[in-house]
């Protein structure tokens, strides 16, 4: 449990590395259903590579529809959705360009009605530096102006 002294409320933080393969990614849905019993209606996020996408909009190339509806089928479970998030769409690509370019939405943050309760006007602030393959995640503070998110959203 993560303690935000500015806020004088805790939240549950779950950070996450899905597995390559959708049959291996199959134990983490598990063990994340697992947690909803301790964790109740308290608030909670996470955060991290899912490594699956969740509709054909999150991915340029190759779609598995199997992978994205038990991704789905878990978030739903939990009662969880995504983050609201600004910035680049895409986490990861594969910086081929042209035909052979690959985008992909794998980094997220989901969150429970109690983070949204919380939290409501927390954001995601997805950035892709230059010289990386993937981007990063930074949380950000609600309602802070001066902090620009760098890229435009597709959601």
């Amino acid at each position: 449990m993560v303690f935000v002294l500015e806020f004088h409320k805790a939240f549950h933080l779950s950070t996450v590395y899905g597995f390559n393969q959708s049959s291996e990614r199959r134990s983490l849905w598990s063990d994340m259903k697992s947690l909803r019993a301790g964790i109740g209606g308290r608030a909670w996020m996470q955060l991290g590579d899912f490594n699956v996408v969740r509709k054909p909009s999150e991915r340029l190339e190759g779609f598995d529809s199997t992978a994205a509806a038990e991704f789905n089928s878990c978030i739903d479970f939990l009662n969880m959705d995504d983050m609201p998030t600004k910035g680049f769409w895409y986490t990861r690509s594969n910086k081929r360009g042209g035909d052979g370019d690959n985008k992909s939405r794998l980094d997220r943050a989901v969150v429970n009605a109690g983070w949204m309760d919380d939290y409501l006007d927390s954001e995601v602030c997805v950035e892709a530096p230059a010289n990386l393959r993937r981007s990063y995640l930074p949380l950000g503070r609600p309602l802070q102006e001066d902090v620009a998110c760098k890229g435009s959203a597709k959601s």
